[in-house]
């Protein structure tokens, strides 16, 4: 193989891009993920279970598993969704899950109890990760805020009429301070 000096960058470029390619492609976690956030829940949620397979991914891929079962339980309101997605979140060990997949997990958890209906306990998990949904972007963020806000709106509406005032209160302080702290949002 006689190849032309200038030639030599481009084999090279080629020759790591077949190899290194096939190894990014087969992360099924990242692409789970990624079907996940496309709104692709059949795929997401088959790759998600390869991932599983993976004994060092299992518990990651377990959090992604329960958001697409809460996902598909948001849209087909079948309960057995809802059962599936408490079933693949209570399984999963936090230790060896990083800060953003620790987070993921405690949104599932929330929406898991809002979805129960249950939603004293879902605000206060929203609330004890709202700061820290920023790890996973600004728009991620605003859904755990938006959340927040859904359930104590919720919990509200199941109070005695003078006990309102005090809870959307709450709610108006938190929005006050989310706004001087990202005044984007």
């Amino acid at each position: 193989m006689c190849y032309h000096p200038t030639m030599r960058p481009y084999v090279v470029a080629v020759l790591l891009l077949t190899i290194a390619g096939p190894a990014l492609a087969a992360d099924p976690l990242a692409e789970a993920r990624r079907f996940y956030n496309l709104g692709q829940y059949e795929t997401a949620e088959k790759l998600a279970r390869e991932a599983a397979a993976i004994p060092a991914r299992a518990d990651a891929a377990r959090v992604v598993l329960g958001r697409i079962q809460l996902e598909r339980f948001r849209q087909s309101a079948n309960p057995r969704d809802l059962t599936q997605a408490r079933e693949s979140l209570r399984m999963v060990d936090t230790a060896p899950l990083d800060a953003a997949e620790r987070v993921e997990l405690t949104i599932g958890l929330a929406e898991s109890l809002y979805f129960e209906e249950r939603y004293g306990a879902a605000a206060q998990l929203f609330e004890s990760v709202r700061q820290r949904s920023a790890l996973l972007g600004t728009p991620a963020h605003e859904r755990v805020l938006d959340w927040w806000a859904t359930s104590v709106d919720k919990q509200a509406q199941t109070r005695q009429v003078d006990e309102r005032p005090a809870i959307y209160a709450r709610v108006l302080d938190r929005m006050t301070e989310e706004i001087a702290e990202y005044p984007g949002s």
